[in-house]
């Protein structure tokens, strides 16, 4: 069925379908979530246990290998990795991405219910929840108040923030970084607890049992129904320290009287500093699927009326990723904007016809807008990556729209009118354009479907590009015949005689017939005509065979084997060089953020870790670029809690984004001679001209000028003289930029391995600031109990350890007492006094209590001495683990960096029991090109499915298939000029490289083909399709290239991300349109003798298919009849005529016949 001819005959269906797709659309678009990346759910679930006091060692035997034993037999499980600390252990269990997460969160609560007996009973409970990996927190701010202190401020963001921010559509979760919890802290005296023969742990037990509010029963008094409520609570300070505490021999004493008692805040594990000052911070993540721009719009609106509520509390943004969100956003949008502009301006000048233009232009938007339907009904959104979807098919939209203008156009010459031109040049081209969206549509889809984390990025990349080109297949048999047909007019045709080819026109029509062996010198014409005349009159076999040979096949195979060896060697070249252009698996970015994850020595406490991040403020604040600095100490930036880690994060200026700008200051502004002096003109000179000085432009850069890598070199050379500190620079996913895992269930051998590793990588050039991260010895103090001794006296090991814990640190959180304060429950925190952890003699008189009631100091039953342990462990998949990683010098890519890696711990003798393991990026980027490299694939088997169902031919979509490597050479071109790496956007333009050159060859094919069925020889009719087919092949390609332009500038936020797909595209688009042109018709009469040989080699086993009539469709019959009607008029008509002759002779002068001899 020809939908163009029904659609130009019926035109107000497909405008009312298309009006309202643009409706429906238009609602998407604005409803559609703006976020930076796509949104990812990986299947992973994080156990969490805490033990308080417990060290690494006791709770790596005792709970992490129990909970990894008891998770690894579970169905679908990828990888299990735990980190161990100080009071608490968390196992992560990441899960193959087709396990859904609620599955794997109720598998994995299962399993730690069987095994939850064989943990210490002195855990808490393990805590089972789902990891959201949606990304880092979308804002953070910094509270302060002159008349707070930590506590109160502290609470105003629990209480006061919290409430107004959490339920609000759109936030998932508020966390608080620094200040502290209120507490009331009892400090008791060791001196009066040995006078009154009382532990802290006894006080801290009656506390517990006393001091709380319990429910008692119920009654039923004078007939009515009450409620029995015992009340124990202290309800004040005051009252908590009269209360009695019960003694041995029934003596009891006031709490008072046992030590002090302060209304206080906990005992500080963390703390935040904002360019130097103390502040409280607090971060807002977005929930699933919530648009950033959406949620950061409602938080300023929510704090605005908590800053008006609260005029003595200040609340100040100090990191804001939505900006690179929303500027990404505006970017996208610019770069779509201004590539459709420059599509459209291309097409002008080649149709310069107006309403051309404008039937063209019309398929963008077109084709544009639904699609947002389509990625709103999909749970898409606005992102980098669908935005570079968008970006890439700007070129494609407009592409089908051209073909069928410019075929339409061509018919109009011929003596049509639009309207038929436009039903038959619909109908000549269909097939093509068919063939051409079909074949893009088959790349996109398979790499949709791609497993693992990069195939979450890709099935919103290719589906998107898939149903955009889909709705520009559409609109290019619906819409642009349909205007076409009633908006061209006669004088919009195009010339289509050879006599009116341009000279290019005429060079390149040469050259085809060159290539295909339709012209040859004339002198090698006569050399053959005097070889076959000689050969033909000889009685020699061997001339015989010469002469038959040149009479039936010639000199025309030169030209295209020739054509055939030179493509050949072009792909042998553009591989070579395509495999020595690094990989990677995202291109460097300029982020504005410098995170660096600051480590000092295992003995460091929070104070020693705050005068060193204190040091390192001081030497960078004034470093040209940075904006502000804020630091968390007592946390690493990936989480991990220890008091001798913080995280330092530089914001940066926000760098320049100004595309005049940047093509004054990096385009024009960089030639020679001429663009320092432009420069200068454009910034000072033009402003002291007359009325044009006041209009001129100030090309004075705003922003940051140095990229971010300058001032991360400079960074680390401020922080080289600070003493004690381990510097590790993080990117935007928290990661290194190459790690590699070394795991092995011998501790010994795995140190051993890393401490040889360690110093032979730092000598290797690609890599730098290589470091381990692994857990370090830390100093501690070991208490061996002396067993005769204790068990005589009835002292176990579980006594001694809560005596200790709780007079140095207090009872674990969950056991810790609780007071009614201020409408809220205070823990009550029993410790003895500070000064006893300072003092090993202290420590050592510490009495425990024995089985008989009485007191001993710790000394008689136990021995404590300094000793060493690890102060954290890792393990991966139930091995120990330590990561090596290293920053990417600038200018080395992830691949190389890699390889290097790979050589230097190959070339070392490990021991047997350790193996190295991918990590990070490098995993993901070879997950990646696996995965693609399949996709890929059977995106080639699906293209070459669909061009054999569409031509009905099995040899020729061969030629189609084999003019995709042409564009290898413009990608290398493109990569090696710019020095970019082959990254994952890279890979996207490739791929969407095979849909455009694809589509140059289907162009040329069908249009022979067509040829060829009217009766054309093979080698003209070849010819004939360069000759028509360059045009619109240029022209879109042309087109293609121009939209991307603004996007391979990489101005505006994530540019970076775009532009090396954009100068890959245009590379390739500009060497594969012109080999294509010029290989392909070679290759196409290459594949038809191929095909005529099969033919002969196999047509004695197969049959030969019947001939049979074509069915003729309804339209055809219907012409079919108009013109035998005409005809059959025309004969009426003539046998009238004829008639009416014969009459006119019957009523003339009447003739007597006489017989022959009449007159004799």
């Amino acid at each position: 069925m020809n939908f163009s001819a029904w659609a130009i005959r019926n035109p107000v269906a497909p405008l009312l379908a298309f009006f309202l797709l643009m409706v429906v659309g238009t609602q998407a678009f604005f409803a559609l979530p703006i976020t930076r990346f796509p949104n990812i759910d990986v299947p992973l679930v994080s156990v969490s246990v805490t033990q308080s006091g417990a060290s690494p060692a006791e709770l790596e035997m005792q709970v992490t290998k129990e909970i990894e034993d008891a998770v690894a037999s579970i169905t679908g499980v990828d990888e299990i990795s735990s980190t161990v600390t100080d009071g608490q252990s968390n196992t992560a269990i990441m899960f193959r991405m087709e396990v859904p997460t609620e599955q794997a969160v109720q598998d994995v609560k299962d399993a730690i219910d069987r095994i939850r007996g064989d943990l210490p009973a002195s855990v808490d409970e393990p805590i089972v929840s789902k990891v959201d990996v949606e990304g880092n927190a979308i804002q953070t701010f910094a509270v302060t108040a002159p008349d707070m202190s930590l506590e109160e401020l502290s609470w105003f963001v629990d209480d006061t923030v919290k409430r107004a921010l959490q339920g609000q559509a759109g936030i998932g979760r508020i966390d608080r970084y620094g200040g502290a919890d209120r507490e009331i802290r009892i400090e008791l005296n060791p001196e009066r607890l040995d006078a009154y023969g009382v532990t802290a742990a006894d006080v801290n037990r009656q506390l517990r049992g006393t001091n709380s509010d319990l429910g008692s029963g119920r009654g039923q008094v004078a007939g009515s129904e009450q409620t029995i409520r015992t009340l124990g609570d202290a309800r004040s300070v005051a009252q908590l320290t009269e209360t009695t505490i019960a003694l041995s021999g029934g003596r009891f004493v006031k709490l008072g009287d046992l030590g002090t008692i302060k209304d206080t805040y906990e005992e500080q594990k963390s703390f935040s500093r904002y360019n130097g000052e103390p502040v409280v911070t607090f971060a807002v993540f977005r929930a699933k699927g919530a648009s950033e721009v959406s949620v950061a719009e409602t938080v300023a609106t929510s704090l605005d009326q908590v800053r008006a509520d609260n005029p003595n509390v200040e609340i100040k943004m100090i990191d804001d990723s939505v900006y690179f969100t929303y500027g990404n956003y505006e970017a996208a949008m610019h770069t779509l904007l201004e590539g459709a502009i420059l599509a459209v301006i291309v097409v002008f000048l080649f149709l310069r016809n107006w309403r051309a233009t404008l039937i063209s232009a019309v398929a963008l938007p077109l084709s544009a807008i639904p699609t947002f339907w389509v990625m709103d009904m999909m749970g898409f959104s606005l992102n980098l990556v669908s935005f570079l979807a968008l970006t890439l098919a700007t070129g494609i939209l407009v592409d089908d729209a051209i073909v069928e203008i410019e075929n339409i156009a061509r018919h109009i010459k011929m003596g049509k009118t639009p309207y038929r031109a436009a039903i038959e040049a619909a109908d000549e081209i269909g097939l093509a354009v068919i063939a051409t969206t079909c074949t893009i549509i088959a790349v996109f889809v398979p790499v949709s479907f791609m497993p693992g984390i990069p195939g979450q990025y890709f099935i919103q990349f290719g589906l998107t590009v898939a149903f955009s080109v889909f709705f520009s297949l559409m609109v290019a048999r619906f819409i642009t015949p349909l205007m076409a047909a009633y908006l061209m007019r006669a004088e919009d045709a195009m010339d289509d005689h050879h006599d009116n080819d341009s000279l290019m026109m005429k060079g390149y029509t040469w050259l085809i017939k060159s290539t295909t062996g339709e012209w040859a010198p004339a002198f090698l014409v006569n050399l053959v005509n005097r070889v076959k005349l000689y050969a033909g009159n000889s009685e020699n076999y061997a001339l015989k065979g010469i002469h038959y040979f040149l009479d039936n096949v010639g000199f025309r195979w030169i030209g295209r084997f020739v054509t055939l060896i030179a493509a050949v060697c072009f792909l042998y070249y553009s591989v070579e060089a395509l495999r020595k252009v690094p990989g990677s698996f995202l291109p460097p970015e300029d982020a504005g953020r410098i995170v660096l994850s600051i480590e000092l020595p295992p003995n460091a406490s929070l104070d020693d870790t705050e005068e060193k991040t204190d040091a390192i403020y001081a030497a960078v604040r004034d470093l040209e670029g940075v904006q502000s600095v804020f630091v968390l100490g007592g946390a690493s930036p990936k989480g991990d809690l220890e008091l001798r880690r913080a995280s330092v994060t530089l914001n940066l200026i926000r760098i320049e984004h100004s595309l005049l700008k940047t093509l004054v200051n990096k385009g024009i502004g960089n030639l020679p001679l001429v663009g320092e002096s432009l420069k200068t003109f454009l910034t000072e000179d033009i402003k002291n001209l007359p009325l044009v000085g006041q209009y001129a432009p100030n090309m004075k850069v705003e922003g940051r000028t140095k990229p971010q890598w300058a001032i991360e070199q400079e960074v680390f050379a401020k922080l080289r003289p600070i003493p004690d500190i381990r510097v590790i620079k993080l990117n935007d996913r928290g990661e290194r930029d190459i790690s590699f895992n070394f795991l092995s269930k011998n501790e010994e051998d795995l140190n051993a391995a890393v401490g040889i590793l360690e110093a032979k990588l730092r000598q290797v050039p690609e890599l730098a600031n290589v470091s381990a991260d692994g857990a370090l010895p830390r100093p501690e103090l070991q208490i061996r109990p002396r067993m005769d001794q204790a068990a005589r006296l009835g002292i176990t090991p579980q006594a001694i350890s809560e005596t200790v814990r709780v007079a140095t640190i207090g009872d674990v959180d969950s056991a810790l007492p609780k007071i009614s304060l201020d409408s809220r429950l205070i823990p009550i925190r029993v410790q003895a006094s500070l000064d006893l952890r300072e003092d090993l003699a202290a420590i050592r008189a510490l009495k425990i209590q024995t089985a008989s009631g009485s007191t001993v100091p710790l000394s008689t039953v136990a021995d404590i001495d300094y000793s060493e342990g690890v102060s954290s462990i890792k393990r991966n998949n139930r091995n120990r683990v330590v990561s090596i990683g290293s920053d990417l010098p600038q200018g080395v890519a992830l691949d190389t960096a890699t390889g290097a890696f790979r050589k230097a711990v190959a070339d070392t003798q490990l021991p047997a029991s350790v193996r190295l393991a991918e990590s990070g990026d490098a995993k993901v980027q070879a997950e990646m090109q696996q995965s693609f490299g399949n996709a890929m694939l059977l995106g080639l088997l699906l293209v070459l499915m669909v061009l054999i169902l569409l031509f009905k031919d099995v040899i020729q979509p061969f030629t189609i298939l084999l003019s995709l490597p042409l564009a290898i050479g413009g990608v290398a071109a493109g990569l090696i000029l710019t020095n970019n790496p082959l990254s994952m956007p890279v890979l996207i333009g490739i791929l969407m490289l095979m849909g455009i050159v694809t589509k140059n060859a289907i162009l040329l094919v069908d249009f022979a083909i067509e040829m060829r069925n009217q009766g054309m020889a093979r080698g003209m009719a070849m010819v004939e399709a360069g000759r028509k087919r360059a045009r619109p092949i240029i022209m879109t390609s042309i087109a293609m290239s121009a939209g991307m332009l603004p996007s391979a500038l990489g101005v505006g936020e994530g540019g970076s991300f775009r532009a090396p797909m954009a100068i890959a595209v245009i590379g390739g688009i500009i060497v594969s349109t012109v080999l294509s042109l010029v290989v392909v018709p070679a290759f196409f009469i290459i594949m038809d003798d191929l095909s005529r040989l099969l033919g002969w080699v196999f047509g004695r086993m197969v049959g030969k298919k019947e001939e049979e009539l074509r069915t003729l469709s309804g339209e055809e019959l219907t012409e079919l009849s108009v013109r035998n009607n005409e005809t059959l008029t025309e004969l009426q008509q003539r046998l009238d005529a004829i008639e009416n002759r014969n009459q006119a002779r019957r009523e003339g002068p009447k003739i007597v016949p006489l017989p022959p001899l009449a007159a004799e």
